[in-house]
């Protein structure tokens, strides 16, 4: 997407999303909320430090339904739970 396309979603200037890009320019929550649904991806993925393998997952929880979402989390919290051995 280019920044005009971008511009004319957000309703913004295509320079301002230039500085964006650029990290010269800080952005309100508003802002931040409107690129994430511009772009169809959560707005943590801007913000967070996750790794490729913490992304990876993230993802795939996105993708549950409500059911499964339920049982992941379950089971994530028994493995956080757990000690582990090396």
């Amino acid at each position: 997407m280019t920044q005009r396309k971008l511009a004319e979603i957000i309703g913004c200037k295509s320079s301002f999303v230039s500085h964006i890009e650029h990290n010269s320019r800080k952005i309100s929550l508003d802002y931040l909320r409107r690129i994430a649904e511009a772009l169809d991806t959560p707005a943590y993925r801007f913000v967070s430090n996750e790794t490729d393998g913490m992304a990876k997952a993230l993802s795939l929880l996105e993708q549950l339904d409500e059911n499964s979402f339920k049982t992941a989390l379950e089971y994530l919290e028994f493995l956080a739970g757990k000690k582990i051995s090396k």
